[in-house]
């Protein structure tokens, strides 16, 4: 068999398992098998048609590229979701390439595979075939779902950059390797590269993913503790006018019985709800306020022995950052305030306590709880530590890594006796 035809067959089945791959992932009812739909497909397989070479040139880079328009075209998806699922396309193929032939290198040349018309065609079949049934995996359709709807806001573009230029590295690599497709030190340095490019943007895509899961669940805390607090404030009004109106009741009232039972209700001046507000007072109110106010609630209902100082001191300027820093500074309380919480339930004491105060030019907040066992200071800020058990130990090296991107962050972290302290300042510049 000819290995034009041959090669063209390889691309014909790669790029309709990328069809494929498209439609399920974007969940489309577009029927494929339309006049319209075959012309968009033969386009993406013309660069193929016409310049044939047995390596990987510009040829193939010009495939994806028609691909990526031709998937846009035939499922009415805009040209960046396009470009994810075919990028992820690609990383997988060449992933499934790239392992075979550090293998078969060192048995064969890439001349002889090359010139065997049945080696090109079983090897690009396992490839794709493996292809497909990643796929199929519910983990990697949720990265590239996720993926897809975190790159479509526009603050993530950076991301995109990263991705085009991960895409560019990953072609060029796969070429410098078709080069030199023989058993030395160079071809597998540079099929390690490649792997390198293709571990990096799962690593960071599905860090993104999960700093933007963060974003979100305190974006919905901060909206939910405003309504929390708006309530709590009409509660207080309304309990105000209550006990002014039992008041009245009490002073024209001679029914003794009516007269203690006033004023055994008019007594009760705290529930747990008003004590919190009470003690948090003086922070003036917005999104800090909100979070402290709801993490203080879950602390209470967990029964730990809380304390809070707060600096009356404190106004509102004091709280006024921009909108990136006022939402990482958030993000900071919400994961010192969990692992805090956390750490104190399996303590004996069961101790945590707040303080807000000013020094100088700067808000210092610090966040007090006893633990069990023991901590190594070195090892606060690492990936995975804990002393909450499995399933624990990120919350404190995302913080570590909002810290270290800002210049308005301080963090400080100690341990005296069974208390372990995080201290952070934040600078009023900001």
């Amino acid at each position: 068999m000819s290995l034009i035809i041959v090669k063209f067959i390889n691309m014909t089945l790669m790029n309709f398992v990328a069809i494929l791959i498209t439609k399920s992932i974007t969940k489309s009812q577009v029927k494929l098998f339309t006049f319209k739909n075959l012309l968009l497909f033969l386009l993406s397989l013309l660069p193929t048609a016409l310049f044939y070479t047995p390596e990987y040139d510009f040829t193939t880079f010009i495939t994806y590229l028609l691909l990526i328009l031709c998937t846009k075209n035939i499922f009415h998806i805009d040209i960046l979701t396009s470009f994810i699922i075919n990028l992820y396309v690609m990383v997988v193929a060449a992933f499934f390439d790239l392992i075979p032939g550090m293998i078969t290198v060192n048995f064969t040349s890439l001349e002889k595979i090359r010139t065997n018309s049945i080696i090109m065609f079983v090897t690009n079949l396992i490839i794709t075939t493996l292809t497909y049934i990643c796929f199929c995996i519910p983990v990697v359709r949720k990265i590239v779902n996720e993926s897809i709807e975190r790159l479509k806001k526009p603050k993530n573009r950076k991301i995109i950059i990263f991705c085009l230029f991960g895409y560019i590295a990953i072609g060029i690599t796969f070429y410098l390797a078709s080069k030199s497709f023989m058993p030395t030190k160079n071809y597998f340095i540079i099929n390690i590269l490649t792997l390198t490019f293709i571990a990096m943007i799962f690593i960071y895509m599905n860090e993104i993913i999960k700093y933007d899961k963060l974003m979100l669940q305190n974006n919905i805390l901060y909206e939910c503790m405003q309504n929390v607090e708006n309530y709590q404030e009409q509660q207080d009004l309304k309990i105000h006018e209550y006990r002014n109106q039992l008041s009245k009741v009490m002073d024209i009232t001679n029914d003794q019985k009516v007269i203690d039972k006033l004023s055994e209700i008019l007594k009760v001046d705290w529930t747990t709800d008003n004590y919190i507000l009470g003690q948090i007072k003086y922070i003036p109110k917005g999104e800090i306020k909100s979070l402290i106010y709801y993490k203080l609630l879950v602390a209470t209902k967990y029964k730990l022995n809380i304390s809070v100082d707060i600096s009356p001191k404190l106004t509102p300027e004091d709280f006024n950052f921009s909108a990136n820093i006022n939402e990482e500074f958030s993000k900071l309380i919400g994961i010192y305030f969990d692992n805090a919480i956390e750490a104190a339930l399996e303590s004996k004491k069961k101790q945590i306590s707040l303080e807000i105060y000013k020094v100088k030019h700067k808000l210092v907040f610090v966040i007090t709880n006893t633990y069990k066992g023991k901590i190594k200071l070195s090892n606060a800020s690492r990936k995975g530590f804990t002393t909450k058990g499995n399933n624990h130990g990120k919350g404190l090296y995302f913080a570590n890594k909002i810290v270290k991107n800002s210049n308005c962050f301080i963090s400080d972290t100690k341990v005296i006796d069974d208390y372990f302290i995080q201290k952070l300042e934040i600078k009023k510049e900001c």
